[in-house]
């Protein structure tokens, strides 16, 4: 029984192929978690979208380093896994295609930018965290593989918001399905959601 699905072919990771080979005489350990895909299916700037004990995740590959959140957004169950990735302040963030929450892929923070009043005028302020509102997850990688830890409870956050939706499979099925971007075409965004919130 395969343990994800993923936009990318990740062959190499069933259960009748070792997870982490260890040389001979030596001592190794695979690390924690299920394997998700050969590294050579995550370039740089790339996703991979998983299911794994039932919670929904992507595992982004940027700057040369491995993020792994949850897939559907904390605040309406929207696909924040195949949104745009923008900077904010020196921060990758995820940006959810339905209402445009900046999520911070390496913390789960939620940004938003402030306000401020110049000359008696609204004009852009800082950006600022909500806090942790998206799951975080241990990822590694091994042997030419990809590990995810996806428990809940991970980051070291006992409950997060998007703990509510991540295991929802109708939210987290439009992440899995969702076709890849087109170079050069703007994602069409929808607005709302299915408003249900289920825990694992």
């Amino acid at each position: 029984m395969k343990l994800f699905r993923s936009l990318f072919s990740a062959p190499g990771c069933d259960s009748s192929t070792p997870q982490a080979s260890t040389p001979e005489g030596s001592v190794h350990q695979a690390p924690p978690g299920v394997c998700v895909g050969e590294s050579s299916a995550l370039p740089e700037g790339g996703r991979l979208h998983a299911r794994l004990e039932g919670r929904y995740v992507t595992v982004l590959r940027l700057d040369g380093k491995l993020s792994c959140i949850d897939s559907v957004c904390f605040h309406a169950g929207g696909p924040l896994g195949i949104g745009d990735i923008e900077d904010v302040n020196g921060h990758k963030c995820l940006v959810c295609p339905w209402h445009f929450y900046k999520i911070d892929v390496d913390t789960g923070d939620k940004y938003y930018q402030g306000v401020e009043f110049q000359n008696g005028k609204m004009v852009p302020g800082e950006w600022k965290s909500n806090g942790v509102r998206q799951r975080v997850h241990p990822v590694a990688e091994a042997d030419g593989k990809i590990y995810v830890d996806a428990v809940k409870g991970g980051g070291g956050v006992a409950k997060v918001d998007s703990d509510n939706y991540a295991c929802d499979a109708s939210c987290g099925e439009r992440v899995l399905h969702a076709p890849p971007a087109k170079a050069g075409k703007n994602r069409l965004h929808s607005v709302g959601g299915d408003g249900r919130a289920v825990t694992c």
